[in-house]
């Protein structure tokens, strides 16, 4: 983790270091823009300044949807699981709203997604309490929600 940063610019740029508590990667990026969601997420759960927002397991929780979903090598998710998704996202989204109102916006563009996943997608069984969500009309939709959860 020391090679994302320069620890001689730290007391030039903040970001130098918050790379610190980032995974592998990031030795170029120097504004928020730059980083993934996985990196601000590890930048949550290993640095103290976060601990005053009790986040608990939320980053964690999140990160793991993250994994899920990126690594996942088919579109095949149980409806239950979908939502258990979301809600963790709304979960960790509400605690940091609580400190900075702009996360509002965040519960909005959420509630939005998953009226979208409802509208546009089929759920169907496929057996042992899995389903697939599918469309033919609206994959990019599913594209989109993907890459708001990978940020």
């Amino acid at each position: 983790m020391w090679l994302n940063c320069k620890p001689d610019l730290w007391t030039q740029n903040k970001w130098e270091v918050a790379k610190v508590y980032m995974p592998c990667g990031h030795e170029n990026h120097s504004s928020v823009e730059d980083f993934d969601i996985a990196a601000l997420l590890g930048l949550m759960k290993h640095c103290k300044h976060f601990k005053k927002f009790e986040l608990g397991d939320l980053c964690v929780n999140v990160s793991n949807v993250r994994n899920n979903i990126s690594h996942a090598p088919k579109y095949q998710l149980e409806q239950e699981e979908m939502h258990k998704y979301l809600e963790y996202i709304r979960d960790l989204v509400k605690k940091l709203a609580r400190h900075d109102p702009q996360f509002t916006y965040v519960l909005e563009d959420i509630d939005q997604i998953e009226n979208q996943l409802q509208i546009s997608f089929v759920v169907t069984p496929t057996g042992d309490n899995e389903y697939m969500v599918s469309s033919t009309k609206h994959t990019h939709k599913m594209l989109s929600f993907r890459r708001v959860i990978l940020w």
